[in-house]
């Protein structure tokens, strides 16, 4: 079990200096200042509309955007999940780790662990520009309501998180399998 998380701790960290993961960051970032922004009437001829007169920070408002936006999210997902357990095919090193006495079932958790870990701050950037979105210069006050804590976290780890999981073990599982990243990106 420790052995499990040293590798998820050696995984996320390395991901965590790639200038990609950083790069998906910003980009999800953009898209959720922008849909705020379109959703607070700061562009004249974008409609962004939940139905009805209500406020564009409201939790199923919020809760609604995580998911749309999360789902453009497919394919940083296949790239990340996949990638990293390929990597070690690609490169010929999976015979060093399997003939380490380290146990298979870690080794591919750990890969595991540190790439959603590496995911899971990627899309924290739909949360934090929805967030952020709420200060843009511009928004008419009428679309922006009183908001909690929990309206902006609950989306995150009931909605987004669970997603995550389940699209990144079957790419994680497509990738391990088919040691090449050409079936990830086609699934």
């Amino acid at each position: 079990m420790a052995q499990l998380f040293a590798i998820a701790g050696f995984e996320a960290p390395q991901r965590l200096k790639l200038v990609s993961t950083w790069g998906y960051f910003g980009m999800f970032l953009a898209l959720a200042l922008l849909w705020m922004a379109a959703a607070g009437g700061v562009f004249r001829d974008a409609m962004v509309s939940f139905g009805g007169k209500v406020f564009i920070n409201g939790p199923r408002q919020v809760s609604l955007t995580v998911a749309f936006l999360g789902c453009l999210g497919v394919i940083v997902t296949a790239a990340m999940m996949g990638r990293s357990v390929q990597q070690d095919f690609e490169h010929e090193m999976h015979h060093f780790f399997f003939s380490a006495p380290l146990s298979k079932a870690d080794y591919v958790f750990g890969r595991f662990l540190g790439a959603f870990a590496t995911l899971a701050v990627i899309f924290s950037g739909i949360l934090v520009g929805l967030w952020l979105g709420t200060f843009i210069p511009g928004i008419a006050p009428d679309r922006l309501g009183g908001s909690t804590a929990s309206a902006w976290i609950k989306p995150y780890l009931f909605t987004l998180l669970p997603n995550l999981f389940i699209f990144g073990a079957i790419f994680f599982v497509l990738a391990a399998v088919a040691p090449r990243m050409l079936p990830v990106y086609v699934a």
